[in-house]
């Protein structure tokens, strides 16, 4: 960015002195602000929402749990995989529901 602010100085002082006429300073402005921008949307990183984050979060740990529940393991492991991400299992007779770590319902 300093780099851009000594190159805006210097196409200003240059239209000050007479070196370039009004269109010319006004074409270079734009052309450092754009290079500006650029720079400035790079240095930006992506921003996601810390919603978005932990409803990821909590997919990739489900999906883990389903590899484990349907994997060669021990019925303790299985266990300890669903109450990772799971506080409560209700069966309605019908429907289970659970209640997972985000306080969010999911009927299976």
């Amino acid at each position: 960015m300093i780099i851009l602010d000594k190159k805006e100085e210097r196409i200003k002082i240059a239209y000050i002195d007479g070196i370039d006429r009004l269109e010319e300073y006004k074409a270079n402005k734009r052309i450092i602000e754009k290079q500006r921008q650029e720079i400035e949307k790079q240095l930006t990183p992506k921003k996601t929402s810390r919603k978005q984050d932990s409803e990821a979060l909590l997919v990739a740990n489900i999906e883990n749990v389903i590899h484990i529940i349907e994997g060669d393991y021990d019925n303790a492991r299985k266990g300890e995989a669903i109450r990772s991400v799971c506080s409560k299992i209700t069966f309605d007779g019908t429907v289970y529901k659970g209640t997972f770590e985000d306080n969010k319902f999911i009927s299976q």
